[in-house]
């Protein structure tokens, strides 16, 4: 994403129309808070699900939405007032910026695209999910163990989901086909990180291949699931992210169960799964870049957090599990798992490309500071005590990740050296 807004130009007011909700988007919007004195969000979406999957996508980056109490469908978080429209597409008007859709027409400043992803969620006819969440709610968060929701993915919009789910007292299970918890954004060891303390604070994590939803039991008001490996779950609702999901062909249609579709706004004029851009007249070179894979915003490393209850992840610039032979990649884990510090600097000139942290905090502008310093990979370790938030890490974890740290770097910079006898040689006859 890059900064295409004139410098030091604060509007008073953004009309931006949201098609398809991600954590890119959510932070691209937070990115225009510094711009515009007021920031209002159109999202077209038919579920009635569609503010509380918002909220969690929030929540992963420590925010909270609010509902406005003189509108329907309309929520506030700080300066940004989201306004939900249950309606289908049928045009897009790029010169005129406006969008036609069934019910109407909405003008837009800006049009911000985002990769959708579609979920089906199944619930039984007798309680929806909204209307589970609901009860949940008026419950105070009490935890009811028969209140299973089911959620089919592995990426960090399914975690968010099941995080906002355990606020609800409602007991979430994960369920992937993959060995671990992985996603865009979460590099594998993370991820597995975060897998553990799912597991610790109540979310249940099943890896597994292929799924059946066989059917609902109608005396129990259940649907069922079995997996490959014969084990079966009884849940009041399932939330599907994945292609290879496998439904029995007639529970679409079964009067017993409701079919609500999440991110399914657009129509066949305009697939919103194929790109991302912000489009507008002043916006020649895209806000959103995916070939050019470093980039600042506001001169600032682009930042992105996400809170797991308790636990915080956060990262700086680009941190790519594919970086590249010219980047070294340190990874230094805590030996009983509970944080992780991982840091992507160059080979040759050992400045730091990306840094993240899980479990770690630091104090406000520490990281910024040395990273606008243009400080090396060396230097930042050196001095990384100072920024430490919890001066139990100080003692406990600083001492660790330099010791790991220096013993990978004497390591590297014998990789990256001569062999003695050329360096004599090439000392001699410079």
């Amino acid at each position: 994403m890059k900064n295409t807004f004139p410098p030091d130009c604060k509007k008073q007011t953004a009309k931006i129309v949201l098609l398809g909700i991600g954590l890119q988007s959510i932070d691209f919007l937070f990115k225009c808070q510094s711009k515009f004195e007021e920031v209002n969000v159109v999202l077209f979406e038919k579920s009635e699900l569609g503010p509380f999957l918002l909220e969690a996508l929030l929540m992963a980056r420590d925010k909270n939405l609010l509902s406005t109490p003189d509108k329907n469908s309309t929520f506030q978080v700080e300066n940004i007032t989201f306004t939900f429209i249950p309606s289908s597409i049928n045009s897009i008007d790029k010169e005129e910026r406006v969008i036609y859709h069934k019910r109407g027409k909405q003008r837009y400043d800006y049009l911000l695209i985002e990769e959708a992803q579609v979920f089906k969620i199944f619930s039984n006819s007798d309680q929806s999910l909204t209307a589970l969440l609901s009860e949940s709610y008026k419950a105070d968060y009490k935890v009811d163990k028969k209140n299973v929701v089911v959620i089919e993915g592995h990426d960090l919009f399914a975690i968010s989901i099941a995080i906002r789910l355990l606020h609800f007292g409602i007991v979430p299970v994960i369920i992937c086909n993959a060995s671990r918890l992985t996603s865009k954004e979460l590099p594998e060891e993370e991820a597995w990180l975060i897998g553990k303390y799912l597991k610790y604070i109540g979310v249940e994590s099943i890896f597994d291949v292929h799924l059946n939803f066989n059917s609902l039991i109608s005396h129990k008001n259940f649907l069922e699931i079995k997996t490959s490996k014969n084990k079966t779950l009884h849940a009041h609702s399932i939330i599907s992210a994945s292609v290879g999901f496998n439904s029995n062909g007639s529970m679409a249609n079964s009067n017993g169960i409701i079919l609500d579709y999440f991110g399914s706004c657009s129509t066949d004029t305009l697939d919103v799964s194929k790109f991302a851009a912000l489009l507008n007249e002043p916006f020649d070179e895209r806000a959103i870049n995916k070939n050019k894979r470093h980039y600042k915003m506001n001169g600032t490393w682009p930042c992105s957090q996400c809170f797991f209850n308790e636990l915080e992840w956060k990262s700086y610039g680009e941190i790519s599990p594919n970086c590249g032979q010219n980047t070294h990649n340190f990874y230094w884990e805590h030996p009983g798992g509970e944080v992780s510090f991982r840091m992507q600097y160059g080979k040759s000139d050992l400045l730091i490309k990306g840094l993240s942290f899980l479990g770690i905090p630091f104090k406000m502008g520490f990281i910024e500071v040395m990273l606008e310093a243009k400080c090396n990979a060396h230097e930042f370790i050196e001095r990384m005590n100072e920024g430490l938030a919890n001066s139990n890490q100080v003692t406990d974890v600083y001492p660790l990740i330099k010791k790991s740290f220096g013993v990978e770097f004497k390591d590297e910079i014998k990789k990256a050296r001569d062999p003695f006898y050329k360096r004599i040689l090439k000392k001699w006859f410079k």
